[in-house]
C-alpha cells in the first residue's frame, strides 16, 4: 500500500522534472543559436550598435587630384593650371663671358651656334615654371636665332644687334625686349667689363610674355628609344668650333642620366638630357664689313641625336615657322628624351665626334 502511494506521487513529479529538463536544454540551445544568426545577419551594423563601437567621422571633400600635362620644352609632366610661358634670351659665350654665366643651368632648350667671328652665342629658352633670379651675360640679336625662337618662345631678350637680326626681330610675333628700350628689365655689374656684364631680370618681365599658344609638347618625347632605331654607344662627344677656346666636349653621366658639358677643359653647370648636333650650311654675309654670318635653318640635313649614351644618326627637318624635327633616313621619328636638350648648329668649318668605351 505504500509503495503503491509512493510510485503514484513519485513518477508523476519524476516525468515532470525530466520533461521541464529536455524543454529547459531544448530553449537554451534555440536561444543561442537565434543569438549567432543575430551577429551573422548583414543588417546587424544598421540596427544594433555595441557600446564600444567609435563611428568613423565622414570623408572630407578634399577635390580633384591635380591634373597633369607635359611641359613644351622637356615633355616632363607639369601641374596644369597657369599657361606656360617661354621667353628666349641671347646669351655672350665669348671666353670673357663664360665665367659669369649665370642661370643658363635652368634654360630648358639651348641652340648654339656660331656669329661673326667663329665666336659661338648661346639661344637660351626658360619656362616661366622656374625663371632664375638673374640670366646673362645678355648680347645682341641675329636673325638666325630669331628664326628659331620664334615659333617657340613668346618673347625675345637682347641687346641690340644686326641690322638683319633687328628687322627680323621687328617684324617677327615675338615680345621685343631689347636692352636699349627695357633698361629697367636689366642690370649691369660693373665689376665685370663690357659687353660681359648685362643680366636680365626674368620676374621684372613676366607679365610681358605672352602665355603660349601650344596645348602639346612642341617635340616629340619618349622614355625609351624606340625598338628598331638603330643606334651606337656613345658616352664621349667632342665639338671643335674652330678654335681650342671654343672647343666643347660632352660625357654621359650614367648616374645622373645626361650629358655632363666641358669647355675649355673647364666642367660647365649644364648636364643636358640629349644633345643635338645639327649639320647645317653656314656663311659669310656678302659686304658685312664686320664678318657677320648667314645660315639657312630651313629644310633638312644631316643630324645626330646623342640620349641615354647612344648616337642615333638621321636628318634635321624643319618648315618655315616650325620647330626642328628629326628622322632616320627610311623616314622614322627620332624622339628626345623627356627632359633639357642642347642642340649644336655645326657648319663646314667645325667637326664633330663621338666614341664608345675602349
Amino acid at each position: 500500500m505504500h509503495l503503491r502511494a509512493f510510485l503514484l506521487v513519485f513518477v508523476p513529479i519524476a516525468f515532470v522534472l525530466v520533461v521541464t529538463g529536455v524543454l529547459g536544454y531544448w530553449w537554451e540551445q534555440h536561444e543561442k543559436e537565434a543569438s549567432h544568426k543575430t551577429i551573422l545577419l548583414s543588417d546587424f551594423i544598421g540596427k544594433t550598435t555595441p557600446k564600444n563601437l567609435i563611428s568613423p567621422p565622414p570623408l572630407r571633400d578634399v577635390g580633384e587630384p591635380p591634373a597633369f600635362e607635359k611641359s613644351l620644352l622637356t615633355g616632363l609632366p607639369r601641374i596644369s593650371g597657369e599657361v606656360e610661358k617661354i621667353v628666349g634670351v641671347m646669351i655672350d659665350e665669348a671666353p670673357g663671358a663664360r665665367a659669369h654665366h649665370t642661370g643658363i643651368e635652368k634654360a630648358r632648350m639651348v641652340f648654339e651656334a656660331p656669329a661673326e667671328g667663329g665666336i659661338p652665342r648661346l639661344l637660351t629658352l626658360f619656362s616661366s615654371e622656374d625663371f632664375p633670379e638673374k640670366i646673362g651675360p645678355v648680347r645682341s640679336a641675329r636673325h638666325y636665332f630669331v628664326q628659331m625662337a620664334e615659333p617657340i618662345a613668346g618673347a625675345y631678350v637682347h641687346a641690340g644687334g644686326s641690322p638683319q637680326g633687328l628687322e627680323e626681330v621687328y617684324n617677327s610675333s615675338l615680345i621685343n625686349i631689347d636692352e636699349g628700350f627695357n633698361d629697367k628689365h636689366f642690370e649691369r655689374d660693373n665689376t665685370i667689363a663690357r659687353p660681359h656684364n648685362l643680366f636680365l631680370l626674368p620676374e621684372t618681365i613676366s607679365e610681358e610674355i605672352p602665355p603660349s599658344s601650344h596645348e602639346e609638347a612642341l617635340f616629340l618625347f619618349s622614355e625609351d628609344i624606340p625598338t628598331g632605331l638603330s643606334s651606337e654607344d656613345a658616352p664621349f662627344l667632342d665639338v671643335d668650333f674652330s678654335t681650342t677656346q671654343h672647343h666643347v666636349s660632352w660625357q654621359y653621366d650614367a648616374e645622373k642620366k645626361c650629358y655632363q658639358r666641358k669647355q675649355s677643359m673647364e666642367t660647365s653647370d649644364i648636364c643636358a638630357t640629349n644633345v643635338g648636333i645639327l649639320i647645317i650650311p653656314i656663311w659669310s654675309i656678302e659686304g658685312d664689313k664686320k664678318g657677320r654670318l648667314d645660315m639657312n635653318t630651313i629644310g633638312s640635313g644631316f643630324a645626330t641625336i646623342f640620349r641615354d649614351g647612344k648616337a642615333i644618326s638621321g636628318k634635321w627637318n624643319r618648315n618655315k615657322d616650325e620647330v626642328f624635327s628629326f628622322t632616320t633616313e627610311s623616314g622614322e621619328e627620332i624622339p628626345l628624351k623627356p627632359g633639357t636638350t642642347f642642340f649644336q648648329i655645326v657648319g663646314s668649318k667645325e667637326k664633330f665626334s663621338f666614341s664608345s668605351p675602349g
